[in-house]
C-alpha cells in the first residue's frame, strides 16, 4: 500500500476516533449516572458496552471514508465526505444535546436528522464506491482486485464476436 494511503487510514482513524472521543469531554457530567437514571427497556445494553461498541463503529466509519477519499477528489467524492462531515458533527452535538444538556426530545429531533444524513452518507458513499471495505472488488484502474465475476462480466457473452477476432468461449 503506497505511504500516501498509508498516512491517510491513520489520519482517517485518529481524526474520526478524536471527534467521538473529544463529544464525550465536551458533553461534561457523568454519563453513567444520568444514563442509569432514565427510563430504558430492560434489553438495554450495560453502559461499560457503549465504549468499545462506539469505538468500533466509528473505526468502520473511518475505514469507509477512507476508501472514498482514496478514489480522489471529485465531486461525488466531496459530497459523500462533506455528508460524512456534517454527520460526525451531527454524532458529536447529539452527545451534548442528550448528556450535556439532558434535554431528550431535542437530542430525538436531532437523531432524526442525523439518521437522514447518515441514509444520505450510505447513499454518496455507495455511489463512489460501491462495496467499501469488501476484498476482491477492484477500484477503477487497479486490475489486481478482479474478481472471477468481474473478469466473467468483461467477456462478451458466449457466441457473440471478441473485439480481437473470432467467437468468444
Amino acid at each position: 500500500m503506497p505511504r500516501r494511503d498509508i498516512i491517510g487510514l491513520i489520519v482517517a482513524v485518529l481524526g474520526t476516533e478524536a471527534i467521538g472521543a473529544l463529544s464525550g469531554f465536551a458533553a461534561g457530567g457523568d454519563f453513567v449516572t444520568y444514563f442509569s437514571a432514565l427510563r430504558k427497556p430492560p434489553v438495554t445494553p450495560p453502559p461499560a458496552v457503549f465504549g468499545p461498541a462506539w469505538t468500533v463503529i466509528y473505526l468502520l466509519m473511518a475505514i469507509a471514508a477512507w476508501l472514498v477519499w482514496r478514489e480522489g477528489l471529485t465531486r461525488r467524492t466531496a459530497l459523500a465526505l462533506g455528508l460524512f462531515a456534517a454527520q460526525l458533527a451531527l454524532n458529536f452535538a447529539w452527545s451534548l444535546i442528550f448528556f450535556g444538556q439532558h434535554r431528550v426530545g431535542a437530542a430525538l429531533l436531532e437523531i432524526a436528522v442525523l439518521w437522514l444524513v447518515i441514509l444520505a452518507t450510505i447513499v454518496a458513499f455507495w455511489a463512489v464506491r460501491p462495496a467499501a471495505g469488501a476484498r476482491g472488488v477492484r477500484r477503477r484502474g487497479d486490475r489486481r482486485h478482479h474478481t472471477r465475476a468481474a473478469r466473467a462480466r468483461d467477456q462478451p457473452p458466449a457466441g457473440v464476436l471478441h473485439p480481437a477476432g473470432g467467437r468468444a468461449q
